[in-house]
């Protein structure tokens, strides 16, 4: 039971940060999921629709019929109150989602230590840290740019005190004496 909780809870979290970027109709939305995960999991109709239903009578996201190519189609977006609930739920889902997946690329180092690093299985995870590193450099360059250039100022000040401090707590070491 608490597994299909976690699963409902990721599916109604990934439906709205899919529907910030633009209208979907449900199709699209199991589609890239599966793009997303990799194919690792598809979302069933069964799963998808009623948290579709459920978003909609929450006022988090609004459904229009459409004629797309003869059909008739369902399509979604989000409300001003879905980005909200989206925003105020991103700190939190960080914090739980970062950590998972350091811990799952830090398995995967240890695991091809231990098989003495197949050539391709280390390209192909050399390959997906250089495109997570790029992307967080995007968008920490997209976040910086919502704040303004004084607000930004002083975080990246904050950030460069904080990054000297643990240096200089690194560089001592646990067993160096204070004077």
């Amino acid at each position: 039971m608490a597994r299909r909780q976690r699963v409902r809870g990721w599916l109604r979290i990934s439906v709205l940060a899919m529907l910030v970027k633009g209208p979907m109709h449900g199709y699209a939305m199991i589609k890239e999921v599966e793009r997303i995960t990799g194919g690792e999991w598809v979302p069933a109709p069964g799963s998808l629709y009623p948290t579709l239903n459920e978003l909609v009578k929450e006022g988090l996201v609004t459904a229009k019929e459409e004629s797309i190519k003869g059909s008739k189609r369902v399509i979604y977006s989000i409300t001003r109150k879905g980005i909200e609930y989206l925003v105020e739920r991103a700190d939190s889902l960080m914090s739980r989602a970062i950590p998972s997946i350091l811990g799952f690329m830090e398995s995967q180092i240890i695991a091809l230590k231990l098989l003495s690093g197949p050539d391709e299985l280390v390209r192909r995870l050399v390959s997906h840290l250089d495109f997570l590193s790029e992307r967080i450099s995007e968008l920490r360059s997209d976040a910086l740019s919502l704040l303004s250039k004084e607000k930004r100022g002083y975080l990246l000040n904050e950030r460069l005190i904080s990054s000297l401090n643990s240096n200089n707590r690194e560089n001592q070491g646990p067993y160096s004496h204070h004077s």
